[in-house]
C-alpha cells in the first residue's frame, strides 16, 4: 500500500479499509518527512580561522489523516521549523530535537472536533 503511495500519493481504498478494520480505528495518520536541510555559516573569523559559526537545520513535515472507511484524506497539515545555534566546537544540530519541535507544532493544529465530510464524500461511506 505504501509502495503505491510513493508514486501516486493515494492510499488504495480497500487495503486502507482492511488495515483500519484490523487495527480497530476509523482514522489513520500518515506522517511524511518532506525536506531536511542543514547549513553552516561563519560568524566570527580571525586570522583565517573560524572561531564561531552558526549551524542550522530545517525540517518540513506533512501529516495526513485518512478515513479508513471512505479512503479519503480528511485533514492535512504542514509544519516547517528551523533550529539554529552558534557553535565554537564542531557539532550538528540534534536531529531528534528538530523533529520533536516540528511535530509538536504540527500536532497543535489537529482538529479537536470530528471533521465533517462534504455531502458527496459522506455518500461514499
Amino acid at each position: 500500500m505504501l509502495t503505491a503511495y510513493d508514486t501516486t500519493h493515494i492510499l488504495a481504498r480497500e487495503p486502507l479499509r482492511q488495515v483500519g478494520a484490523a487495527v480497530g480505528v476509523r482514522y489513520l495518520a500518515l506522517p511524511i518527512l518532506v525536506t531536511w536541510h542543514e547549513a553552516q555559516s561563519p560568524r566570527l573569523t580571525a586570522l583565517g580561522l573560524q572561531a564561531v559559526k552558526t549551524v542550522s537545520a530545517t525540517a518540513r513535515f506533512e501529516l495526513q489523516l485518512w478515513d479508513t472507511r471512505s479512503g479519503r484524506v480528511v485533514w492535512e497539515g504542514f509544519s516547517e521549523l528551523t533550529l539554529a545555534e552558534d557553535l565554537i566546537r564542531e557539532r550538528p544540530v540534534p536531529f531528534a530535537a528538530l523533529i520533536q519541535a516540528t511535530w509538536e507544532t504540527l500536532l497543535q493544529h489537529l482538529p479537536a472536533e470530528p471533521v465533517l465530510l462534504p455531502p458527496a464524500a459522506a455518500a461514499d461511506q
